[in-house]
């Protein structure tokens, strides 16, 4: 696939050979090699930042975080363990999925799962509360951006441990 973005400017994917490598060419200077899954994972950052409407990226991302789970369930775990508790926090309350959720929260002992969760009530969902209440309403989109961040580094972490075992 071409695409011209000007006159001398375009970008190039093509798969390499049969594998699940895709070679990213940006005006024949810059070469990336890139996974399935990270190819995947740029769609949906790019699809999230070029919406005009919030919820087709966050499903855009959705669609990304529940392939990583389903199909990295070993790395998933790695990743949470070395994560820190209100991150994982801002990921559980960004995607705003309980199937999502649940797919995390049983990677994790039951005991970091509940302290995940608390952290979600109290912490996040709670503090929107108090600042909306006060009339800080751009807290709320604060805090979205800080959930879109914190999904972002999970699945870049997930995916960066899927080239570290290839």
């Amino acid at each position: 696939m071409q695409v011209n973005l000007e006159e001398s400017n375009n970008i190039t994917i093509e798969r390499e050979g049969t594998s699940d490598s895709f070679i990213m060419c940006i005006d024949s200077r810059v070469t990336v090699k890139l996974s399935k899954s990270e190819l995947r994972l740029m769609h949906a950052l790019i699809g999230a930042q070029l919406q005009d409407n919030q919820k087709l990226g966050k499903d855009a991302l959705k669609k990304v975080m529940a392939d990583a789970l389903s199909t990295n369930k070993p790395k998933v775990q790695e990743v949470l363990r070395r994560m820190k508790q209100e991150d994982i926090a801002f990921v559980v309350w960004y995607m705003g999925d309980l199937r999502l959720a649940h797919e995390i929260l049983g990677n994790m002992s039951k005991r970091a799962a509940e302290d995940v969760q608390e952290t979600v009530r109290e912490a996040i969902e709670r503090r929107i509360r108090k600042e909306r209440s006060t009339g800080n309403n751009g807290f709320e989109s604060q805090m979205n951006e800080y959930g879109k961040n914190a999904v972002t580094a999970f699945l870049k972490q997930v995916f960066d441990t899927d080239n570290l075992a290839v």
